[in-house]
């Protein structure tokens, strides 16, 4: 079995980051160590304040938008209060404790510490959880995405209707009509926003991300602060049909919605690695 753990080492997934040695060895009892897994192990370029947006990006995202109906369902702020508090904690704690174990191990993510754990067969089993999560992620948010810039361009393309004749015939060209509906229809918008998201694919480490991390942040933060304007200036424009739902399942719902907002640990071997300092500024990082 010792054999066959250290007979390869993982591909790079990091693209162009700079990498160090990492030697094999075994303990004295003869168990594989647990560097024998990887032949190097990444070295990123992010500095603290890099990683910081990066990180913020990741947990400051859409779930903010759903608090206030979580606020319904738990039956008032001091219980929201207290699931955000745990949900924050909880983060906090595991994402210290996964610093420490990528540097330990040397692993460069989940499905590594997985090998070393569970063998083969549980890598396979953690690297499909993983992915996969992160492809339903990745799905949802083009959704939100191309449902949302629909809403925004749908009034632009409003007259440009396709009209019938009596004789049920289009009149309006094909180049017009996929320009509607790439750009008046959330499933247009879709491909648009996927489109737009591919070239991102192409940058070969996380420092460059960061600053987009930062424009994703500022538009986080302002569409909060827009909304809270807006629900003091106009306290009666808001929605008084909406009753409260503290049922089990509704509070149940309202506990997955909060935690939804800490949802970035499949990140966070990516963020951890791409630091220049990772065993010295982890720590700070995840406590900002």
């Amino acid at each position: 079995e010792e054999a066959e753990l250290t007979s390869s080492s993982p591909p790079n997934f990091l693209g162009g980051m700079k990498h160090f040695d990492v030697s094999s060895s075994t303990t004295g009892s003869g168990d594989v160590s647990p560097v024998d897994t990887h032949a190097c192990a990444p070295i990123g370029k992010s500095t603290r304040m890099q990683a910081i947006l990066n990180t913020t990006n990741v947990l400051l995202g859409t779930g903010l938008l759903a608090l206030p109906y979580t606020v319904r369902c738990t039956g008032g702020y001091f219980s929201c209060f207290f699931v955000l508090m745990a949900a924050s904690g909880a983060t906090l704690f595991t994402a210290k404790i996964l610093g420490k174990e990528l540097q330990r191990r040397q692993a460069r993510g989940f499905p590594d510490l997985a090998l070393y754990t569970f063998g083969h067969r549980g890598r396979i089993a953690v690297a499909i959880l993983l992915y996969g999560d992160i492809f339903l992620c990745l799905v949802l948010f083009i959704i939100i995405a191309g449902t949302n810039a629909a809403a925004v361009t749908n009034s632009i393309f409003l007259n440009a209707t396709i009209q019938q004749d009596d004789d049920d015939e289009i009149v309006i060209d094909a180049v017009e009509s996929m320009i509607q509906w790439l750009f008046s229809t959330p499933t247009g918008c879709a491909y648009l926003m996927a489109a737009a998201l591919l070239p991102a694919t192409a940058l070969d480490d996380l420092s460059t991300l960061s600053k987009f991390s930062a424009v994703g942040t500022i538009a986080t933060v302002s569409l909060v602060l827009i909304v809270t304007i807006a629900a003091i200036a106009r306290p009666d424009a808001a929605a008084t049909d909406i009753t409260a739902s503290t049922t089990d399942s509704a509070r149940a719902l309202s506990i997955g919605l909060t935690l939804y907002c800490f949802a970035g640990h499949a990140l966070f071997p990516s963020i951890y690695w791409s630091l220049e300092e990772p065993e010295k500024d982890w720590n700070f990082v995840v406590n900002i």
